[in-house]
């Protein structure tokens, strides 16, 4: 632990210790998003220096990260509201902790809590982006609501699966029958984001 350790002088130390290793050296690796936004990239290079000047500080279970996944106590639309990303013509592209198709089934009165929050945030589309990671394995599926136009329904869909860097692979599937006015796809290509969907949506409406 370096208490005093500035964080320039930490950045400085890294680079050098990882492009000249020592075979007796322990080398911890903090890992962001995926994406690499700006703010996970801070992120994880904030929390790397945390570890090493207050190491002793840090909590060795994991009640803190069991505590933030925890959703059990939100409902639909707090669960919407928990990660949500607006693109620049307004239309919210929802990430949920859960699959989409599970959050259709939480959902009891599935087309009041998507009517409303299209209403509050003033939008006419909307995106959910849902994932589970266990294990190794880790699961993606997509869910559009168009109220008002199956055209533009449609349109987006088009620009989506025809969308070749990166390829989604989606594969609709077949929700049950009260859960049909959402579009629902398996995202095949697990490695995309919605980092990588929210350009693509905002192309569509674009067009």
């Amino acid at each position: 632990m370096y208490a005093n350790l500035s964080i320039a002088d930490f950045l400085t130390q890294s680079k050098h210790l990882s492009e000249n290793p020592s075979p007796c050296d322990t080398i911890h690796v903090v890992l962001g998003n995926e994406s690499c936004d700006l703010d996970s990239a801070v992120s994880a290079i904030l929390y790397a220096y945390f570890l090493v000047c207050n190491g002793d500080m840090v909590v060795q279970d994991k009640s803190l990260l069991d505590a933030r996944s925890n959703i059990s106590n939100l409902t639909s639309a707090q669960l919407m509201i928990k990660d949500l990303k607006i693109t620049k013509q307004g239309m919210p592209i929802v990430g949920l902790p859960i699959l989409v198709q599970d959050f259709l089934h939480k959902t009891p009165k599935l087309k009041v809590t998507l009517d409303t929050f299209l209403e509050e945030n003033n939008a006419s589309f909307l995106v959910l982006m849902g994932q589970t990671i266990s294990g190794d394995t880790i699961r993606r599926d997509l869910g559009l609501y168009s109220p008002n136009s199956d055209t533009q329904l449609d349109h987006v869909i088009s620009i989506l699966e025809n969308n070749q860097s990166p390829k989604l692979d989606m594969r609709e599937i077949e929700p049950e029958e009260n859960h049909r006015i959402v579009r629902l796809f398996k995202l095949t290509n697990v490695q995309v984001s919605r980092k990588q969907v929210l350009p693509l949506i905002e192309k569509a409406f674009e067009s």
